[in-house]
């Protein structure tokens, strides 16, 4: 699995955000997303500095939720490995090996790569560098400076949720792959969903939903699980 984050902002750049998102290397499936924000770092008696203590006179210190919304990522690996053995791969940020130390077990292997390395595909980040660029690019509240941004945190994490569904079920892993969705690579699912499909799904309904692969549209998705 792949760890990294995303960083964006709420409105404007003094109020940024932070979006760890968790893939599945092989398969390039999106398995967590989350949005917290953070705080804005600057250096003493820079410029930057004074602006943001001008904001923080007037609006109060932000608060920075990044560490508590990386741990919850970290909550979702274990519950989804359940004890398994398997390697999380990151950069170098400190705050992932502390964390991965007191809330993952031993058996959990973690490697890291410099992030400042070149982007291509050579680089061991790429899968998850290649996700960013989708993104950004297919999330208008994700696109640097432009009216788009997000106001609300809560706002870009339930469109982070939307990208993750239609990433994992509908989209090609990569546009030289157009019959292979990551869902499939997964082993999740036999075939691409179509929109349609998808969006048949009721959240409120849960397990008696009915499956958005029944051939029938009668077998709920607890049925199928069984």
């Amino acid at each position: 699995m792949l760890l990294d984050e995303v960083e964006s902002m709420e409105g404007k750049a003094i109020c940024p955000v932070t979006m760890p998102v968790l893939i599945d290397q092989a398969s390039m499936a999106i398995l967590a997303v989350d949005v917290a924000p953070i705080r804005r770092m600057a250096r003493r008696g820079s410029r930057r500095q004074r602006w943001l203590a001008r904001h923080e006179r007037m609006h109060g210190k932000r608060e920075d939720q990044g560490r508590n919304c990386v741990r919850k990522i970290l909550g979702r690996i274990r519950k989804l490995l359940d004890g398994q053995p398997a390697v999380l791969v990151t950069d170098q940020k400190s705050l992932y090996g502390s964390l991965r130390l007191r809330m993952l077990c031993a058996n959990v292997q973690h490697i890291t790569h410099s992030g400042k390395a070149a982007r291509t595909t050579w680089n061991p980040l790429f899968p998850f560098n290649l996700t960013e660029a989708m993104l950004r690019d297919n999330n208008g509240r994700l696109r640097r400076r432009t009216w788009l941004v997000s106001k609300r945190a809560g706002r870009l994490r339930l469109q982070a949720e939307l990208f993750a569904a239609y990433r994992n079920w509908i989209r090609p892993r990569t546009n030289h792959e157009p019959d292979l969705t990551p869902g499939m690579a997964l082993g999740a699912i036999p075939r691409a969903m179509s929109v349609q499909e998808l969006l048949a799904w009721r959240q409120d309904w849960r397990n008696r939903s009915i499956h958005p692969l029944s051939k029938s549209a009668a077998e709920t998705v607890l049925q199928e699980v069984a």
